[in-house]
């Protein structure tokens, strides 16, 4: 769990399609994880349908529905030596690439934000400067469901 200017941030994710079902797993323990300034979970988009004519100026929309936005989320991971950092790094990409689907739930201030989301894509950060620390950044993209089980923006 993290503090930025007195904002306490708590971070999860289901593995309970992996196989085995696996522990929720805590993205925020400032221990193997801790959560980057990249935190891009609120956006939506809409899937609309258009007609338009020749005769007419513009569109105009005439069915519209949210659609699976896409979220971006930057996980610091850590070990105590490099053989855990890779252990750590495994596990994380574990949780958000081997499960068709998966659940994140993020806590600001006791407030709950928690989605249903689909196999994500990565990035690992390996910076010279940053590995010889034991520190590296994981950037994961992934389409979460436009209905939130828990909370809203």
């Amino acid at each position: 769990m993290s503090e930025i200017s007195d904002i306490t941030i708590a971070a999860t994710v289901t593995r309970a399609n992996l196989d085995p079902p696996l522990a929720v797993l805590d993205l925020n323990d400032e221990i193997n994880y801790t959560l980057g300034r990249q935190l891009d979970v609120g956006s939506v988009s809409w899937r609309r349908e258009v007609v338009t004519s020749p005769f007419v100026h513009g569109r105009f929309p005439i069915h519209e529905v949210k659609d699976a936005a896409e979220s971006r989320l930057m996980v610091y991971t850590q070990g105590a030596d490099h053989a855990g950092l890779k252990a750590n790094i495994e596990q994380l990409l574990q949780a958000f690439t081997e499960q068709y689907d998966y659940e994140l739930r993020i806590q600001v201030e006791g407030q709950d934000y928690h989605w249903r989301c689909e196999r994500a894509d990565y990035q690992v950060g390996f910076v010279t400067e940053m590995l010889a620390a034991r520190f590296v950044p994981v950037v994961l993209s992934f389409h979460r469901h436009p209905i939130q089980v828990a909370g809203a923006f």
